[in-house]
């Protein structure tokens, strides 16, 4: 009997032993607050190193990263926010520490290990606290918001994992993960997964996506970011010197854009063309299946409603360039949003009607082309558009905005409109400068104009009349002068120019020519 009670005298002191800060009950007062701003989840753990299965019970010793994030309230705290191993209330040991260091909300990183010394006893958890003032006292951060983590069992702690399904190996390219992914194949919930994709050759084009959706390079690498699911990734390469890079696609009730191509002809595609009855539908294939597209020609097309659809093309920042079906009377609530590599868009004659947030974020946007002309439907003003629609773009201090002749007014004394920095009347001229696409190169046959064929050359460009037809050529520059004018003759000729890119006219075809 007094053997027992000796062994239990001797577990109780070695209970007491565990180390426990002096006057460590914590407060609940803190000005801080985790909230599910930007879907953070409140405070994320990850073991330093790699374990057997999803569950972890921390011991002495053991390293772990703790996330916290959202933190509001720092405009009003001038102090620092830590991470503790909390018992009954009362800190067990200050795991890591820092200054907030910023006034507005934030996501806070820590690496923290618990002492050799420290034992672990089931119950205890791990906290955000903040500490402020001369008394220094630990006030437990937590949050007024359902769903969002304020603490993590520190002993049988089921690690919330969510899969990557990310290939090892793709024809043309080899993958790595990046230096702080802890597992290949899955990742905590509310962290970030980076990894690295590089082509065998500079040349070759590579295409991420993530559950369907593109993901975009970063500073060298790819980053799936706050991850809040399973997550799907696929990675394709093409070499675009062998890929067919432009397509005409005529669309029918019967066949859609997803129905007439494979995804992989897609993948690479720079330019497009189409034809017939589009659906909303065949926008969103654009937009989200043709991860490097830079100019589309629906100008030929018709589309369902004669509208452009919400968030049509909302987020594609690989376009430049954008020529809208001749029937569109309206575009839907952010149909552009975000298009940042969006250079110029024609909007077409019968388009009078913007929803809200069109260009915003459509930070190159320079030049936009309206062609609705007041007086041709019985009005005297340009038709009415939202403060916001070209948020975020350059047209109030370079952007420019071409309007059909005799609206110049209409446009400059119109709400909105009048904010574009430079406002002109149409040329004729810019038919040639903004429809063509843009060819470069040297000793290639660019176009066959009415049976003259036009081929560069070092100094200017040669033409060769195929049919003996005499034909005008006029050949101007960028800005609308005329730098040379000429018949054609039999045979070949050569038409000398200094190197820069140029517009050839044979008759009503035109075509762009780069002469080095």
């Amino acid at each position: 009997m007094k053997k027992n009670i000796y062994t239990i005298l001797m577990f109780c002191s070695m209970l007491c032993s565990v180390p426990v800060m002096a006057q460590n009950y914590i407060g609940s007062n803190s000005v801080l607050e985790l909230i599910p701003s930007g879907g953070r989840i409140g405070l994320s753990l990850e073991p330093g190193t790699p374990i057997e299965g999803d569950v972890l019970t921390l011991k002495g010793g053991d390293t772990f990263s703790v996330m916290a994030g959202t933190i509001s309230g720092g405009s009003s705290f001038d102090g620092k926010v830590a991470v503790g191993l909390i018992r009954n209330g009362a800190i067990v040991e200050i795991l890591a520490e820092q200054a907030l260091g910023v006034s507005g909300n934030t996501t806070l990183f820590f690496d923290c290990k618990i002492s050799e010394s420290t034992h672990v006893l089931e119950g205890d958890v791990i906290r955000l606290l903040s500490t402020s003032g001369s008394n220094g006292r630990y006030q437990a951060i937590n949050s007024t918001y359902g769903g969002v983590v304020t603490q993590i069992p520190a002993t049988n702690y089921e690690i919330p994992f969510h899969k990557i399904n990310i290939p090892e190996t793709v024809p043309g390219a080899t993958i790595k993960p990046g230096s702080t992914v802890l597992y290949r194949d899955k990742i905590v919930r509310g962290r970030n997964y980076a990894f690295y994709v590089t082509p065998n050759k500079s040349t070759y084009t590579v295409i991420v996506e993530a559950n369907g959706q593109p993901v975009a390079e970063q500073y060298g690498y790819y980053a799936l970011n706050n991850v809040q699911g399973d997550i799907d990734v696929s990675i394709r390469v093409f070499d675009p010197d062998t890929a067919v890079t432009y397509r005409e696609i005529h669309v029918t009730d019967e066949k859609r854009i997803i129905d007439l191509l494979e995804q992989w002809q897609m993948d690479c595609l720079s330019h497009i063309k189409v034809t017939g009855y589009m659906t909303h539908s065949d926008v969103y294939t654009i937009r989200d299946k043709m991860p490097t597209v830079s100019i589309i020609d629906l100008t030929e097309a018709t589309i369902e409603n004669n509208s452009m659809p919400e968030f049509a093309l909302n987020y594609r920042a690989s376009v430049k360039k954008l020529f809208l079906p001749n029937s569109v009377e309206m575009l839907g609530n952010n149909a552009f949003y975000g298009m940042t590599g969006l250079s110029f868009i024609v909007l077409p004659e019968n388009l009078n009607l913007f929803g809200y947030n069109q260009f915003y974020g459509c930070s190159n946007l320079k030049t936009v082309w309206v062609k609705w002309n007041p007086s041709a439907h019985g009005h005297t003003s340009a038709f009415p558009i939202p403060p916001c629609a070209f948020r975020s773009t350059p047209y109030s201090y370079e952007g420019t905005l071409i309007v059909p002749q005799g609206a110049l007014d209409a446009y400059k004394s119109a709400a909105n409109w009048s904010n574009f920095h430079t406002i002109r009347e149409e040329l004729p001229i810019d038919k040639i400068l903004y429809s063509a696409p843009v060819v470069t190169g040297v000793d290639d046959i660019y176009e066959t104009l009415n049976s003259v064929t036009i081929t560069s050359a070092d100094g200017g460009f040669i033409m060769s009349n195929n049919d003996n037809i005499v034909s005008e050529v006029i050949v101007y520059a960028l800005n609308g002068t005329v730098c040379a004018k000429q018949k054609t003759v039999e045979g070949e000729s050569f038409v000398a120019l200094p190197p820069g890119l140029y517009m050839v006219v044979v008759g009503n075809v035109s075509q762009k020519i780069f002469v080095k």
